[in-house]
Formats: C-alpha cells, sequence, structure tokens
C-alpha cells in the first residue's frame, strides 16, 4: 500500500491501544492480537489518531528527531504500509 504524500488515513475501529511508558500497546478486539509500538511508532500512531497526513506525520518525526524529512516520509510510508498488512487500518 503507497498512500500519496498527505493522504489521510483511518484507524481500524476494532482497536483499543494504551500509552505504556512510551510505548504504545494495540489490542485487535476481533482476533485478539497486539501490537507493541516503540517510541516512533507510537508519534506515527498517534498522529493517525488525529487524523495527521503522512507529510505532517514526518515533519512532526523531523522535528522530534535528529532525520531528514525524506527519511521521515519512508519510515511513515513504511510503518503505514505494515499496519494496514495487519489489518490496523480501514
Amino acid at each position: 500500500m503507497r498512500e500519496k504524500l498527505g493522504k489521510k488515513l483511518c484507524i481500524n475501529n476494532d482497536l483499543t491501544w494504551r500509552d505504556l511508558n512510551g510505548e504504545l500497546v494495540v489490542l485487535n478486539s476481533k482476533n485478539g492480537d497486539y501490537h507493541m509500538f516503540n517510541e516512533v511508532g507510537r508519534l506515527i500512531w498517534l498522529a493517525l489518531v488525529d487524523n495527521q497526513n503522512t507529510s505532517d506525520i514526518a515533519t512532526s518525526i523531523t522535528e522530534s528527531f535528529e532525520v531528514d524529512f525524506d527519511h521521515a516520509l519512508k519510515d511513515v510510508q513504511n510503518f503505514v504500509h505494515d499496519i494496514a498488512q495487519r489489518g490496523l487500518l480501514k
């Protein structure tokens, strides 16, 4: 799944998540799968929940971590692709 720059993405409604000590735990109530995300994954996830697009999320990453925009955008796109494959996006 390669989304266009700036495309808005939606989290699956069957999910519950908790912020635990800088990491995020996501539970898919439909199949019982748990997913854990590190600090960067947490930032991306919370931005998606806040309806931010991939470009805005990449900008946030460049402001929080020492990484250039292109690298941050690629990381966001890879994360989005991964969670889409896991059924976490609708």
